[in-house]
């Protein structure tokens, strides 16, 4: 059994109690190399937002056991309290971003509490980007994902005038994924190419929760009509109207919280651009 005490020593003793359980079930799976905690739970010695999920990053010897480990600990976890928001990743795709900076990873591993190594591996060491550099990344990964999601806004609008419900659910979707793409993007300049809103969503909750405020979670209705869009990437493009049925009401609230999602990510997107602008700007009056 893993003592993480002292690792974990700004925790409340239940948290701690609770990682290294979370650490030993991970362990008997024999697929783990290293486990790292990072999020609130990692970085935070003030108090914890409430319902802050278990941050944990698995790193694994090659994609096939990354596969299995993903799907096993889904199964293991998926009624943990508090929840657990697992990244698993090979080594060799982890180090390769680390190497070439991709922010993510490398303050994941900068900031973040390794709960577990079995010294198999060696990490790779972070870049220190300048901030000059880390803003100009920030700007064109903004303006590369907000032109994606008003062009699907566009297309959403084109199929609309149509009245093709399959087209708008297909647009619509894109807009969220898209949205969700620019704040990930901005804030970690790493993206997963999956076509998963539901999990980029729960992603990006780390990096600013008024995206949140945009298709919410606070009742049954909101939970389905947001998990049907997540659907509609597949069901709008490939299912039949019978298999995938969807009605005017559904692409309406879409649509009114898509355009909600439009403005909070231009905003939060262009807030983080402004702060890696007066680091910047601090670093320098500091020369003087």
């Amino acid at each position: 059994m893993v003592n993480l005490i002292s690792k974990l020593n700004h925790l409340p003793s239940e948290h701690t109690a609770n990682l290294e359980s979370i650490c030993d079930e991970i362990i008997e799976t024999g697929k783990a190399d290293i486990i790292i905690l990072f999020g609130y739970f990692a970085f935070s010695h003030s108090k914890i937002p409430v319902n802050s999920s278990y941050e944990i990053l698995v790193i694994t010897d090659h994609f096939e056991t990354r596969e299995q480990l993903s799907n096993e600990l889904a199964v293991r976890f998926q009624k943990n309290s508090p929840p657990i928001h697992g990244v698993i990743e090979t080594i060799t795709l982890f180090n390769i971003s680390v190497e070439e900076g991709l922010f993510y990873f490398s303050d994941i591993l900068r900031e973040g509490i390794i709960l577990y190594n079995n010294e198999e591996f060696e990490l790779a060491k972070p870049k220190d980007l300048s901030p000059l550099k880390r803003r100009k990344i920030a700007e064109e990964d903004y303006h590369q994902g907000m032109a994606q999601a008003k062009e699907a806004w566009k297309n959403y609008q084109t199929e609309s005038s149509k009245n093709n419900h399959k087209g708008c659910a297909f647009h619509l979707n894109q807009v969220a994924e898209f949205c969700y793409m620019a704040v990930e993007m901005v804030f970690s300049h790493n993206y997963y190419d999956e076509h998963n809103i539901k999990a980029q969503r729960d992603r990006i909750r780390a990096f600013d929760k008024r995206i949140h405020k945009a298709f919410p979670l606070d009742n049954k209705s909101q939970i389905e009509a947001f998990e049907y869009l997540s659907q509609a990437y597949v069901g709008a493009q490939y299912m039949s109207d019978s298999d995938f049925p969807i009605s005017q009401k559904q692409i309406d609230y879409w649509a009114r919280e898509s355009r909600k999602l439009i403005v909070l990510t231009d905003s939060i997107c262009k807030g983080k651009i402004q702060r890696l602008k007066d680091v910047r700007r601090k670093l320098r009056e500091s020369r003087n």
